[in-house]
C-alpha cells in the first residue's frame, strides 16, 4: 500500500473492534492514519483499506510539520483566512470563522491548482539532503495580487529552490488557482537556496512589485517584477555596515530555510523585515550571529529598515521576546506572518512552529 508521507511508525491494534488486527500508522507529518483490516487477500496475506486520519474533537490546529502560514481575507468578511505550506508540500486553506476577537478556523482544505490538489515533492533528486526526502516539499507561500487584477495570488518557494506563480482562478472559500508557472530570471527558471518563504513588496506604493528571496548563494535579493513570470533588475540588500545580507555561514542543506515577512512593523513608513530562522542560522554570519550563538533554537527577529524605501538598509537583528522572554521554537523553523488577527487594530505575529501548531502572539505581549 502506498502512503503519502515518509518516516512511518506502525502499530497493530483491533481499532474498530471487529476481531481483526488493523494498523495505525504515524508519519512525519504528525498525523495518524487508520488502515482497516479487510480480511485475507488473494495472496493469503491480510489486506488493508486506507480509511483516513484519526481525528479528535475540537482539536488544536495541526497544519502538518514545519508550517509556513500566509494570511489574507479571501472571503471579504473582514477576517483574515490562512494559506499554510508545510514539509509535505501541501498548500492548506483555513477559513476564519470568527468571531473577530477570538477567531476559530474551519477544518483545512487542500488548495487546488489547475484542478489538482497541490502536493509538491522533491522526488529522488530534488532535495539537497538526498533521496530519503523524496516525499518532502517544504512549500512556503506568500500572498499578493501579483498580476494586478485585484485578486490575491500565491507565490510559492519549495524544497527544490524553485519559485512558482499560482494565479487566482476564482472562488473565495476555498480559493482556486491556475496551474503553477515558474518565475524566471535571465530567461531561465529562478533557482535559489531552498525552503525560503519569499516576500512581495511595493517599496514606493506605485504599483511596481518586487520579489524578495535568498538567491543561489544565500544572499537576500530584491527582484523587480517585469511580467507575471519574469523577474528583472536584481539587487542585493545590505546590512547597516554595508555588507550583503546573508543569514548563515553553513553550506549545503544548512543554507536557506529563512522565512521572510515584509511589513512596516515600526510604523515609520519604511518597510522592515520580520524573519523566522532555524536554530543554526547566524544572523548576521559570524561569532555573534543569532540564534546560533545565543539560544541555539529557532527564533524570530526584526530587521529594521534604517535607510529608505528607495535605498533600504537594514539594522542588525533585534530578537523578539514574548512577555519578556526570548522566543525559542525548537530546531527547524519559526515562520512568522504579521497580521491583525484579533481585530485590535495592531499587527501581531501568527507563527508556524516546527511541530505543526500555529500560535498567535499579540503585539502587546511582544518586545524587541
Amino acid at each position: 500500500m502506498l502512503l503519502d508521507q515518509c518516516i512511518h511508525l506502525p502499530c497493530a491494534v483491533d481499532w474498530d473492534g471487529d476481531g481483526r488486527l488493523d494498523i495505525l500508522v504515524g508519519a512525519e507529518d504528525g498525523y495518524v492514519t487508520f488502515l482497516r483490516n479487510t480480511g485475507t487477500g488473494p495472496d493469503g496475506q491480510p489486506a488493508f483499506e486506507k480509511i483516513g486520519r484519526v481525528e479528535g474533537v475540537e482539536p488544536s490546529i495541526h497544519a502538518g510539520v514545519l508550517p509556513s502560514p500566509a494570511a489574507h481575507d479571501f472571503s471579504g468578511n473582514g477576517l483574515p483566512d490562512l494559506v499554510v505550506g508545510n514539509s509535505t508540500g501541501e498548500l492548506l486553506f483555513y477559513e476564519n470563522l470568527g468571531p473577530r476577537e477570538a477567531p476559530a478556523l474551519a477544518r483545512e482544505v487542500m488548495i487546488e491548482a489547475g484542478g489538482k490538489p497541490v502536493r509538491i515533492a522533491a522526488g529522488l533528486t530534488g532535495s539537497i539532503q538526498g533521496p530519503s526526502e523524496k516525499m518532502f516539499g517544504y512549500s512556503c507561500p506568500t500572498i499578493a495580487d501579483w498580476d494586478g487584477d485585484g485578486h490575491p495570488d500565491l507565490l510559492v518557494s519549495d524544497v527544490n529552490g524553485h519559485h512558482n506563480f499560482y494565479r487566482n482562478d476564482g472562488g473565495t472559500v476555498p480559493p482556486r488557482f491556475e496551474a503553477p508557472r515558474p518565475l524566471t530570471w535571465q530567461g531561465r527558471p529562478l533557482k535559489t537556496v531552498w525552503r525560503v518563504r519569499p516576500a512581495v513588496i511595493d517599496w514606493l506604493g506605485n504599483g511596481q512589485l518586487h520579489y524578495l528571496a535568498l538567491d543561489e548563494d544565500g544572499l537576500l535579493s530584491d527582484f523587480r517584477r517585469a511580467s507575471d513570470t519574469e523577474l528583472a533588475d536584481k539587487r542585493h540588500l545590505r546590512w547597516e555596515d554595508g555588507s550583503k545580507m546573508r543569514f548563515t555561514q553553513d553550506v549545503g542543506g544548512g543554507r536557506g530555510r529563512v522565512k521572510l515577512c515584509a511589513v512596516d512593523w515600526t510604523g515609520d513608513g519604511r518597510i522592515d523585515l520580520v524573519i523566522g530562522t532555524h536554530a543554526r542560522a547566524s544572523v548576521p554570519p559570524g561569532p555573534t550571529g543569532q540564534p546560533r550563538n545565543t539560544t541555539g533554537q529557532a527564533g524570530i527577529f526584526l530587521l529594521e529598515n534604517i535607510g529608505s524605501n528607495t535605498e533600504p538598509v537594514f539594522a542588525f537583528p533585534k530578537e523578539f521576546r514574548f512577555r519578556g522572554e526570548t522566543i525559542q521554537m525548537a530546531m527547524h523553523v519559526a515562520s512568522p506572518e504579521a497580521v491583525d488577527w484579533d481585530g485590535s487594530g495592531e499587527l501581531g505575529l501568527l507563527v508556524g512552529v516546527e511541530d505543526g501548531s500555529l500560535v498567535w502572539l499579540k503585539r502587546e505581549d511582544l518586545s524587541w
